[in-house]
């Protein structure tokens, strides 16, 4: 159970994080010469965030794999990765329709947001799939499998925003 709280715990407080380095991700992007804010949004929603998020959301898997000596199944792995995707999809969401929604569009923009962000589940997905890698990482003493399912992970949460930026 603590392994559990302990994903979904780190998974949502990954947002924090996530977030302020986007914001430094942009600057950075701004500062590099990209002005159209059509291109800034894609560049962000596209290369910076899934980086970030996916980057940060296994960080609670990480801890468990460090200290947790007892032997997990890749499924149990891959279900922590999912749980750690939940905590930030949750934090993440309120904050977009609380947030940005809210004061950007009043209630109407709150509901609307809401919607919209429930739609597709693209951080429980990717997260699993991170999830599934540190396990194969736990499991194989071989961290390039972590790095290639995160690899997947981040493509996955890429090709979803850029999909919902060009629509």
């Amino acid at each position: 159970m603590e392994m559990i709280v302990l994903s979904f715990s780190l998974g949502a407080l990954a947002a924090i994080p996530a977030s302020v380095f986007e914001s430094f991700g942009a600057l950075g992007v701004y500062a590099a010469g990209v002005r159209e804010i059509s291109m800034l949004t894609v560049i962000l929603a596209v290369i910076v965030a899934p980086v970030a998020e996916e980057a940060l959301k296994p960080l609670g898997m990480y801890i468990i794999h460090r200290e947790e000596r007892r032997p997990l199944r890749l499924k149990d792995w891959a279900i922590l990765g999912l749980i750690a995707g939940l905590g930030f999809k949750l934090l993440e969401d309120a904050l977009y329709v609380f947030l940005y929604f809210n004061m950007t569009y009043g209630a109407d923009g709150m509901l609307a947001g809401a919607l919209i962000r429930v739609h597709f589940p693209v951080h429980l997905l990717a997260s699993l799939v991170a999830g599934f890698g540190i396990g194969l990482w736990h499991q194989t003493h071989r961290i390039r499998y972590f790095a290639l399912m995160l690899s997947i992970a981040i493509a996955i949460h890429a090709a979803f925003n850029l999909s919902v930026s060009i629509i």
